[in-house]
């Protein structure tokens, strides 16, 4: 039976996701440390675990959305001005989502983002995902999510898009 807990800073649960999401994406996990610890800080921020016994086999996070922060900021620069106040003036960044590969296709990621949406006090919440993440595009697709700007690339990196939901 999967559970969900809360995704704490300086818990064993939230190691577990770091390592979780360096198996997923095969990144550092000392920049994927820093990176998940400072969200944690930010204001609205909210997270959660999928846990399957004493196994971690998911996570969610975001926060709240304000200007100053890097990736608002970055968004905010790379869309059009009308789509910008749109969707960033009272937004919840859906910041991150994996599910371990032998979960998948259970409804895990469904879970999550569910849970992670439920009840926030803003109008929409956007991500950003590869273009190329068909799964992901899909599954956002099929939860209510639409594209509000392609191409989104950051510093030099793969061409992502930017989606969006009204909440």
């Amino acid at each position: 039976m999967v559970g969900l807990h809360p995704l704490v800073a300086d818990t064993p649960d939230f190691e577990a996701a770091i390592v979780l999401y360096c198996h997923i994406f095969s990144n550092d996990e000392t920049a994927v440390r820093d990176r998940f610890e400072r969200h944690t800080s930010y204001p609205g921020y909210r997270g959660f675990l999928a846990v399957d016994g004493d196994e971690v086999i998911g996570y969610v996070y975001g926060y709240t959305s304000k200007p100053g922060q890097y990736y608002h900021e970055a968004l905010r620069a790379a869309m059009p001005k009308d789509v910008s106040e749109t969707w960033l003036t009272d937004c919840f960044e859906f910041v991150e989502l994996g599910v371990s590969r032998p979960a998948r296709r259970q409804g895990i990621g469904r879970l999550l983002h569910d849970t992670l949406l439920r009840d926030l006090p803003h109008e929409t919440s956007v991500l950003t995902t590869h273009v190329g993440n068909v799964a992901a595009r899909r599954m956002y697709e099929n939860l209510g999510w639409e594209v509000i700007h392609r191409p989104f690339v950051l510093d030099g990196g793969n061409e992502m898009v930017v989606m969006g939901k009204r909440l």
